[in-house]
């Protein structure tokens, strides 16, 4: 409020403008020359005064002093009165002025700042009574308090503990804290949004590939506050390693071995060809400087740390060769059933006969891997013997012919 004293000799009327839009108006015999008026809101006032006599006359006054008035009412939230972490609490100064006003807060520890709407941490947990002190230029002031409950967010670490991620994966996930001091009030999993396991740790067995959803709840603060993290673990097929070389036999004429990969759920290979050295790549190729019988393991694994391995036998003549037996039993002893070409080096076989002693074909083939039972369309051929013709192209292009006898014996 505002007090206008007034000394006004020969007035008999006058008129008072207070700066807001108000006016009053008196008969001065009637009104003291004192007048109280109180502002509604803050702000800077230019006053105005005007005097009437009884003849009409109107004189107005000049230079009338301003009047500053300010409105100050001191306020701050929060996003609750349950504060879930010690570190960076946003206090929000909501305080109405109209002239800048400076602010002092008192955060119940001894600490204390003159930020607008500071950015605090504490240190331990505890319940702790907030001052927000406002002065205005004009030295007005206003307070206000409010009482707030901290508590200390965990720091957790999820430990993963299996042998791979290879299903089925017989998987224990553990949360630890820092320096082990934080002490939960309950600690749950949830695995693709099942229902949840109750405990610090759990062992789960996967038995699905892919991203596995795993959801572990924190609470804490007296049941007031969670932490939900959300983490995914990925999990595969187990590798099932194989492969394929060509040519099946080959010599040093020309000793390259092609390997095909045929491994299933594999993203890495490694290859081992048995003259100490190896190969990271899916379909190498290998040259082979010695003849000799040698041992090609394939390992094959995936990012889920699983591996499988197969080995081969691989043969390296010393020169391309093509040869058959002399005869063969087919009397399903398991024992030298079949007739077949033996052959080394990249020969392509054109075709392969045999004919019975009256000159009557009895089998014929173009796939150098295919041998002869001993039928002639499903039927037993007699003991004897039999003229053999095999007709074949040499990598050069040079075509070679060889015939010969066999005996089949019963």
């Amino acid at each position: 409020s505002t007090t206008l004293n007034l000394n006004l000799n020969k007035t008999k009327y006058y008129i008072i403008g207070f700066g807001d839009e108000n006016t009053i108006s008196y008969n001065f015999e009637d009104n003291s020359d004192s007048i109280v008026y109180t502002y509604e809101k803050g702000g800077i006032y230019n006053p105005t005064i005007e005097l009437i006599d009884s003849l009409g006359c109107i004189y107005k006054f000049t230079d009338l002093p301003k009047i500053y008035g300010d409105n100050i009412d001191a306020k701050f939230q929060l996003n609750s009165s349950v504060i879930c972490d010690l570190k960076n609490i946003q206090f929000q100064n909501t305080s109405n002025s109209t002239f800048e006003s400076k602010y002092y807060w008192s955060f119940g520890n001894n600490d204390s700042s003159i930020a607008k709407s500071p950015l605090y941490n504490y240190t331990k947990d505890s319940t702790y009574e907030i001052t927000l002190k406002q002065t205005s230029p004009l030295g007005c002031v206003d307070s206000v308090k409010n009482k707030i409950t901290v508590f200390k967010a965990p720091s957790p670490f999820v430990s993963i503990q299996n042998e791979n991620y290879c299903i089925p994966s017989e998987t224990t996930l553990e949360l630890t804290f820092e320096k082990n001091e934080f002490k939960a009030d309950r600690i749950s999993y949830s695995i693709n949004e099942n229902v949840p396991k109750e405990g610090n740790y759990i062992t789960n067995i996967f038995t699905t590939e892919g991203n596995q959803k795993i959801k572990y709840t924190i609470e804490y603060g007296n049941g007031n506050c969670i932490l939900d993290t959300n983490i995914q673990l990925l999990f595969y097929k187990w590798p099932k390693a194989n492969f394929e070389y060509s040519p099946s036999n080959t010599s040093l004429e020309e000793p390259i071995v092609f390997f095909n990969d045929k491994s299933k759920n594999t993203t890495q290979w490694n290859w081992d060809f048995g003259d100490l050295e190896s190969s990271q790549t899916q379909h190498p190729a290998h040259n082979y400087e010695l003849e000799n019988i040698y041992t090609v393991q394939l390992t094959a694994s995936n990012s889920g740390k699983c591996s499988d391995s197969i080995t081969k036998e691989i043969s390296i003549s010393p020169y391309d060769f093509v040869k058959l037996p002399s005869g063969f039993s087919p009397n399903q002893d398991g024992r030298n059933e079949t007739f077949r070409i033996l052959s080394a080096g990249d020969i392509e076989l054109i075709e392969f006969k045999i004919f019975n002693r009256w000159g009557n074909l009895v089998f014929k083939t173009s796939n150098i891997e295919e041998a002869w039972d001993g039928k002639r369309r499903g039927e037993y051929q007699n003991a004897g013997t039999y003229i053999y013709y095999i007709k074949g192209r040499k990598r050069s292009g040079e075509i070679t012919e060889i015939k010969g006898n066999l005996t089949l014996l019963r």
